[in-house]
């Protein structure tokens, strides 16, 4: 797993380090008011800051965190004379990290070749090159726990916030420093700014935050299902005792190399390990790593970008963040996978732009961007001024013995007999082997169906088990028979009524099951069909005890699909990613 756009999964933080290692045309919305911030200096300066500088010094530092605890800090400052605002990444994945001067730049093992293959601006080595050429100090701190950090790492909990604020605070009152900072990052490294922002440090002027976890709960569990990331057996490696016999290991604390430093730091993951494979309750761990509970306390300007097709950080952990976000905001939204944007330079341009106006004041228009920039399976950009839309239409989709459809079914019901054992050759497209699952179809679309938002399974189903998964998968079939993975969503039977408490169901007694959807956009032409696969278990999710069957009800109080859909009427569509010259 890539440790610079790769976030690890709790399982993996306790794993050997050699596991983790370098392993617009739009229907554009009414523009939000542009600060007036850095009006005077536009004048005499250019729109975007231009690369000016060279290399300068090298600093190495150990700075406090909220308890005093010593964090490992490198930064290289421009050539010249200061003050010059910082940009910070503020990462667990600092393993290589090394006090002298080459630090930043080999920080994770990044290099050109790393940045050539992944197109990747964001590696340490292009990232120092980039911004210190601009007149920005380019910093690095290690997550306490982990590098050269002292400490224990506490997976994303409130320590790693707290600790965040003091470096703000830290970097803001050095003589070299302006006094103003961004934070910026992908995965891990772009959800600790998340974590850091919910306690509103006065210095922290701006986040630039990629594929990140704004619910470590979601990040874990769907629903109560614990994930498997879609990676096992190669990519993510768990504390199961059965997946460590068979990779005849032993759970090791992470970092081993500085574990003479951090004394009983094995002892640090062991909480989290029970929590992550043993408690699928929301419980009060997983609601200390919970950051949209506490939202209304930012105020730092979010920039934020996740791809729909991003298995590591479900796109789940979307609407939750960005729309009740109560302070300045901006959204890219892609088909590509975790990490960076698909459409590289046109964001990174945007985040050079969103840098400049909010770290050196300039007056470049980097608020008259819309609110959300999207782009659709077919690759076609649309804005929109939040997303997803809170009133967008809705379509439904009733089950019945003859597929989805608009229309609703006599009363019926149909049964599928629960084993994730049973799986075969058609898991790569996550649909499980026959006896396993129900499948509905609709019939051929007459005009297109735009999805956008989060999909929603409304279940009426009853098991012969106390307990039992549900899993809901959507496939775009083409007209000459194609299968297209859309989207996919997960619930636990004893989860359907809380996520804080699980209960075992009744066998026989049919009940409600809201299951959501990994939320998408995606617009299925005319002639496609929509295709439901119901089933309890697919390769996303750790398997469940075998051997229940499951029987779900159709009829006017039976099962729906609720789609989130637009009006492609009301939409501009571009083939090229927005620029906002």
């Amino acid at each position: 797993m890539r440790s610079d756009c790769c976030l690890m999964s709790a399982r993996a933080l306790i794993v050997v380090l050699s596991l983790l290692a370098v392993a617009l045309a739009g229907c554009v919305a009414e523009p939000l008011a542009t600060s007036d911030a850095g009006t005077a200096a536009a004048a005499t300066q250019p729109e975007l800051s231009e690369a000016t500088h060279d290399l300068g010094e090298f600093l190495v530092q150990k700075v406090p965190g909220y308890d005093g605890t010593p964090l490992h800090v490198e930064v290289r400052l421009p050539a010249g004379e200061g003050p010059f605002p910082v940009i910070l990444q503020y990462t667990p994945y600092a393993y290589f990290g090394s006090e002298d001067a080459e630090g930043t730049l080999n920080e994770a093992g990044a290099n050109d070749a790393a940045r050539e293959t992944t197109g990747d601006p964001l590696l340490p080595d292009a990232f120092v090159e980039r911004y210190v050429s601009y007149g920005y100090a380019v910093a690095t701190a290690h997550v306490r726990g982990t590098g050269q950090s002292g400490g224990c790492l506490s997976v994303g909990g409130p320590e790693e916030g707290k600790d965040g604020y003091a470096l703000v605070e830290w970097f803001a009152n050095q003589s070299w420093s302006t006094g103003k900072l961004a934070i910026i990052g992908t995965s891990y490294v772009g959800t600790t700014q998340l974590n850091t922002a919910l306690y509103a440090p006065p210095h922290l002027s701006a986040i630039v935050s990629i594929s990140a976890v704004s619910e470590w709960y979601r990040y874990y569990f769907e629903n109560g299902e614990p994930r498997f990331f879609g990676e096992l057996p190669t990519g993510v490696v768990y504390t199961d005792p059965v997946v460590w016999a068979a990779l005849g290991a032993t759970p090791q604390a992470r970092n081993p190399g500085n574990a003479a430093d951090r004394p009983g730091e094995s002892e640090c993951t062991i909480r989290h390990a029970e929590e992550n494979w043993a408690q699928d309750d929301y419980d009060a761990y997983w609601q200390a790593r919970d950051y949209t509970k506490d939202i209304g306390n930012v105020t730092t300007p979010l920039l934020y970008a996740h791809g729909f097709r991003d298995e590591n950080t479900p796109t789940t952990l979307v609407p939750k963040l960005f729309n009740p976000w109560p302070a300045e905001k901006r959204m890219w939204l892609q088909q590509h996978g975790h990490g960076v944007p698909g459409s590289f330079e046109p964001f990174w341009d945007y985040v050079h732009r969103w840098m400049d106006f909010y770290l050196l004041e300039r007056d470049n228009g980097a608020l008259d961007q819309p609110a959300v920039v999207v782009q659709n399976n077919l690759g076609q950009y649309y804005t929109l001024p939040e997303w997803p839309l809170r009133d967008a239409p809705q379509t439904l989709l009733h089950l019945g013995p003859d597929g989805l459809s608009a229309s609703v079914p006599a009363d019926g019901e149909a049964s599928y007999r629960d084993d994730p054992r049973a799986m075969s050759e058609l898991q790569a497209l996550g649909v499980p082997a026959d006896g396993t699952f129900l499948r509905f179809d609709t019939a051929a679309l007459d005009e297109p169906l735009h999805l956008s938002g989060e999909a929603r399974l409304e279940l009426v189903a009853a098991s012969s088990a106390t307990d039992t998964q549900f899993a809901a998968l959507l496939f775009d079939i083409g007209p000459d028979g194609s299968e297209t993975f859309v989207t996919r969503g997960y619930l636990d039977a004893r989860h359907a009524d809380s996520l804080v408490t699980g209960n075992d169901i009744t066998p026989g007694q049919a009940a409600f099951y809201g299951i959501p959807l990994h939320p998408r956009d995606h617009l299925l032409e005319a002639g496609h069909q929509l295709r439901l696969v119901v089933t309890s278990t697919d390769k996303y999710v750790v398997p469940d005890t075998p051997g229940a069957t499951n029987t779900v009800t159709f009829g006017a109080t039976g099962s729906r699909l609720v789609l989130p859909t637009l009006d492609l009427a009301s939409l501009a569509f571009s083939d090229s990613a927005p620029t906002f010259e």
